[in-house]
This record gives C-alpha cells, sequence and structure tokens, in this order.
C-alpha cells in the first residue's frame, strides 16, 4: 500500500467515529474533539494540506465549544462531513478541492454561535494534549501487546505490523509530540525497526521482538507518569530500546538514531528546527485565540514548512 492509501483508511475510520458522535442521542462532544485532533495528526504526518486546514479548524472550534452548545456544533459537523469525505476521496479537481476545505472552515468559523466560544481556547491546551497522548499511548501499548502475541503465533506474519504502524500514526502527527520526548523516541524506534523488518523480510522473533516488548514496557511506564501529571521521564527500558534499535540499525542499515531527549547538535538541526517551529506555532496560536480562519492558516503555512524541510 502507498502513503496515500494508509491515510485515506485512517482518515475514513476517524470521519466514521465523527458521523458516529454526532448521530447518537447525545452529542459526543469528547469524541468529536479526539477525532477533529486525531485526524489533523494522520493529516499532518501525510502531508495532506487541505485536509489539516479544514481538521485544524474542526479541531479548534470543537476545543472552543462548552457542552452547552455541543448541539450547534453538531450541526456544523453533520454539514461539514460530506467535505470531509470528498478532500479524502481526493477525486475532484485541486481548485474543487481548495474550495471544500474552504467549505469546512468558513462552517467552522461562521456556523458556531459566539457566545458558544468562551475566548479561552488555549487555556486548557496542555491539559487536552496530556489527555490526548495518555490515551494514544495506551491505546498504542494495548496494540504493541496483542501484536507480540500475534508474533509469537506467526512471527512472519505482517498484518500485524501494519496496525502496529497504523495505531501510532495520529500521535506521531501531532506537531507537539516533540514535547514528550520519551513517547516520540519510542513510537520513532517502532517505526525505524518497522521499516527495516518489512526491508530485510525477517521473522519477528529474538531481538525483533524484544523491540517491541521494550518499547510497551517504555509506554506503560510513560501512562503512569502521565497518569501522575507529569511529563514521560527516561526510563531503563528506554535506554535499553535505545540500545537495541541502534545495534539493529548499526548491523542491518536504516536511518540514523534522533534521540528526542538529549540536546541536539547543531543550531541549524533538522530537529531543533523543527521543535523550534513548533513552538512559534503554539505561541501564534495562543495570539490567535479564537479566530478559526487565521488558525487554519497557520496550520497550512506549518505543514508546508514542514513539507519543505524533508
Amino acid at each position: 500500500m502507498q502513503l496515500r492509501d494508509y491515510f485515506r483508511l485512517e482518515a475514513e475510520d476517524y470521519l466514521s467515529a465523527l458521523e458516529q458522535a454526532v448521530s447518537s442521542s447525545s452529542v459526543e462532544l469528547d469524541a468529536i474533539r479526539r477525532s477533529a485532533r486525531g485526524l489533523s495528526g494522520v493529516a499532518r504526518l501525510a502531508g495532506e494540506v487541505r485536509i489539516l486546514r479544514a481538521a485544524a479548524a474542526l479541531d479548534h472550534v470543537s476545543r472552543a465549544t462548552s457542552r452547552a452548545h455541543a448541539v450547534s456544533l453538531s450541526r456544523v459537523l453533520r454539514e461539514a462531513l460530506p467535505h470531509f469525505r470528498v478532500l479524502v476521496a481526493a477525486d475532484a479537481p485541486a481548485a474543487d478541492l481548495d474550495a471544500h476545505a474552504d467549505a469546512v472552515i468558513e462552517r467552522c468559523t461562521a456556523g458556531q454561535p459566539v457566545d458558544a466560544l468562551d475566548g479561552s481556547v488555549g487555556a486548557d491546551d496542555e491539559v487536552e494534549f496530556r489527555e490526548f497522548v495518555l490515551i494514544e499511548a495506551v491505546g498504542i501499548a494495548d496494540t504493541l501487546d496483542l501484536g507480540i502475541a500475534a508474533f509469537l503465533d506467526d512471527p512472519q506474519g505482517r498484518d500485524a505490523l501494519g496496525v502496529i504502524l497504523r495505531r501510532q500514526r495520529s500521535l506521531l502527527g501531532s506537531a507537539r509530540l516533540g514535547e514528550m520526548g520519551v513517547v516520540a523516541e519510542t513510537l520513532r524506534a517502532v517505526e525505524d525497526v518497522a521499516e527495516l523488518i518489512v526491508r530485510l523480510d525477517v521473522p519477528v522473533k529474538s531481538e525483533w521482538l524484544d523491540v517491541f516488548r521494550t518499547a510497551k514496557d517504555v509506554l506503560r511506564v510513560a501512562v503512569s507518569n502521565l497518569e501522575e501529571g507529569d511529563v514521560p521521564h527516561p526510563t531503563h527500558s528506554l535506554s535499553r530500546l535505545r540500545t537495541l534499535r541502534e545495534e539493529l540499525v548499526d548491523r542491518y542499515g536504516g536511518k540514523e538514531p534522533q534521540p528526542e531527549t538529549g540536546p541536539v547538535p547543531g543550531a541549524l538541526a533538522a530537529d531543533a528546527m523543527n521543535e523550534r517551529a513548533g513552538r512559534l506555532r503554539m505561541d501564534l496560536m495562543n495570539a490567535i485565540g479564537a479566530n478559526a480562519r487565521a488558525r487554519a492558516a497557520l496550520e497550512e503555512l506549518y505543514a508546508l514548512a514542514l513539507r519543505a524541510g524533508r
């Protein structure tokens, strides 16, 4: 499968979750927020700028909407969903796709009553982001657990590997993932080793399986840290994961290590630039406040900058 195919599957899952959230007897505001953030993440990771613009606007307005006005948000979302589906299918001309993205942003900007916005969009961003990381980390650890069982049953199987990689993508696509260095390094280690497994076509056992076991252990501790209100910190399991990854990469070839928890050498190093860009983005988001159109434009600029730096 190509990157676009994986993205389409993931995006359709999030759109289905959004549709279910607004179709229930009571509007599931938390589910809308989780799905909007997840859709933004996979769009950012896949470089789908139009969908990122639209999803970012929906993410913003969903977090700015109080529970008392959730019904108004559900109306906006029902109007936006057909546009999202066209954007995900990507079968229309570019100008038409731009118009669909603009239509979503317009509905998120104008469709929400003024008194539904509490004016403090950025106030709870840190708490919401940590909750998002917590939920995703739990899900990824559980998926790794299931994958390990599948590998023990069939070391040559590849379905479990695809499930693990798909489960990680929403969190990997978060623009703020660099703030959670332990989690970021763990996910990227899993991704790097998975790429080696596919390229070498080796059975997932012995040291390969140890990578997934250790990554699961790192994430379980990270979840405990987050539940206690702390940012995940380096552990012995992370050191072991780092060693396992580096040994496999050195032996079989692959990406150079990119540790997320130590200093980045060189002021112009790509990781340092990305981290700086992420922090600037958050500063601007806080300054922009409740202007959904401006926030969507900023997300588009940020995605273009990341693509240009690849």
